[in-house]
Parts: structure tokens; C-alpha cells; sequence
């Protein structure tokens, strides 16, 4: 976590929560945001980079993506390219966006700044897609929704 320290204060000073993570070679693809795992709606399908050494899977990722699966979304795991990413944005193609983590468990993203400033915009409001996935998993964990997963174990407290 150290690591990240950097260029999160980084992103800090251009208004940034957090910052994006791409691979180390070509540095074009998304591997995370951040410490978390990266999701886009494209198109209606749920997107989100395929697994490297690079950047952990994730307890929560996998746990979205049975989600989706189960609400009847597809989901992609390809390589992200970013410039293509902002592009699908600005056509509208793409219309949400979010990260996946233990603490956070669906966190949206409104936006992607350029070091010089330049912002795209996905939207100012939470997407569907999020929503409903965190809305479910939050369920499960909170017990308000079934458990058909078989994810959650009772623990003896004596």
C-alpha cells in the first residue's frame, strides 16, 4: 500500500479521490484504480481488465461479477485500453464506471482528469449497473438479501 501513497497525493492535488492504475510496459492498459479493481459499462456489458501478477483479482471483484452474471450482465474481461476507454466515454459509449474493494465494495467513478486539467466526464450521477450490484452485495452481507451463493457462514460466538 506504501507505493500507492505517491501518486495518491498526486491525484489529491487535482481533485482526484484516487488514481489509475496502467500496465508498467506499455502504459496504456488499466490494471486498477487505485488499490481496487476497475469496472466500465460498454456498451450494456460490464468490462473489467483481465488478471495479471501485476494487481491482486480481488475477493470483491469476483463476488460483483457472480452478481452480474446472476442480474443477466455480461461480463468482459479484456485488456482496457485508456485512450480507447476515454473515447467510449465521450461517445457515450461507455456509461458508468466503478472500482470493487473489501472496504468500499462498489465505488463509482464520475470522472478521469489529465495531469493538464482536462476532465471527461461519465456522469455526476451513481450508474444502474453500480448500483444494483452494490445494493445486492451489500444485501447479502447485511443479511437484508438471500444468500443463494452460499457466501456467508455463521460464526459461534461461545
Amino acid at each position: 500500500y506504501a507505493a500507492s501513497f505517491k501518486s495518491i497525493m498526486r491525484a489529491r492535488k487535482l481533485g482526484c479521490a484516487t488514481s489509475l492504475w496502467l500496465d508498467p510496459i506499455e502504459n496504456r492498459t488499466i490494471e486498477e484504480l487505485s488499490l481496487m479493481n476497475f469496472f466500465a459499462v460498454i456498451d450494456g456489458k460490464l468490462h473489467t481488465p483481465e488478471l495479471k501478477d501485476s494487481f491482486l483479482p480481488g475477493l470483491t471483484r469476483r463476488s460483483v461479477m457472480v452478481l452480474a452474471a446472476h442480474h443477466g450482465i455480461e461480463t468482459v474481461e479484456v485488456p482496457i485500453d485508456v485512450n480507447v476507454l476515454l473515447k467510449q466515454i465521450e461517445a457515450g459509449d461507455c456509461t458508468e464506471a466503478f472500482s470493487t474493494g473489501t472496504a468500499a465494495v462498489v465505488s463509482p467513478v464520475r470522472s478521469f482528469k489529465e495531469a493538464d486539467g482536462t476532465e471527461i466526464v461519465i456522469s455526476d450521477e451513481v450508474g444502474p449497473v453500480a448500483t444494483k450490484l452494490r445494493e445486492h452485495l451489500v444485501g447479502i452481507q447485511e443479511g437484508t438479501h438471500e444468500d443463494m451463493f452460499g457466501w456467508m457462514q455463521p460464526v459461534a460466538t461461545e
